[in-house]
């Protein structure tokens, strides 16, 4: 992909990361367009490009894709202390389903989702409930299935 194409993608996914962090996905949906944090929102803006650009390079068309939702996953954990589900879960069946192995990245996803439950049960008995909580959990398997995109993405 050319790289003023992938500027112009990266551009665009951070336009809608931060459209969904201020809007679709913060608790105050009235107050949509009016941001809190212009930093962040000029740091997705500069950054998210530049990632793609940098992915693009390596001829992966769905690595970018998942980066994007990576990073609006961090940016609405960093403001709000919160994964939300109507994005952990279809980016989850998104990253298995389009995988080169989806048998393979199925059973990353399962083993670093029961290795992290492990860690939640652990952490929530030993320090209490703030100490992990199940969004981690699934962002864990969110990870390890899109590991299994990015290594056969190349392939």
């Amino acid at each position: 992909m050319p790289t003023v194409l992938s500027a112009l993608l990266g551009l665009l996914a951070a336009t809608l990361v931060n459209r969904a962090a201020d809007c679709w996905l913060s608790p105050a949906p009235t107050a949509c367009g009016l941001t809190r944090h212009p930093r962040r929102q000029a740091a997705v803006v500069v950054g998210l490009p530049l990632l793609f650009v940098l992915l693009a390079g390596r001829g992966e068309s769905l690595v970018p894709a998942l980066a994007a939702v990576l990073i609006l996953l961090a940016v609405v954990d960093w403001e709000q202390r919160r994964l939300p589900n109507v994005v952990v879960l279809p980016a989850l069946v998104a990253a298995v389903a389009l995988s080169p192995a989806p048998i393979g990245a199925a059973l990353a996803a399962a083993l670093a989702f029961a290795a992290f439950l492990g860690l939640y049960a652990l952490g929530r008995r030993l320090y209490g409930p703030g100490a992990l909580g199940m969004g981690d959990v699934k962002l864990a398997a969110l990870v390890a299935a899109g590991v299994g995109v990015a290594a056969g993405g190349g392939a």
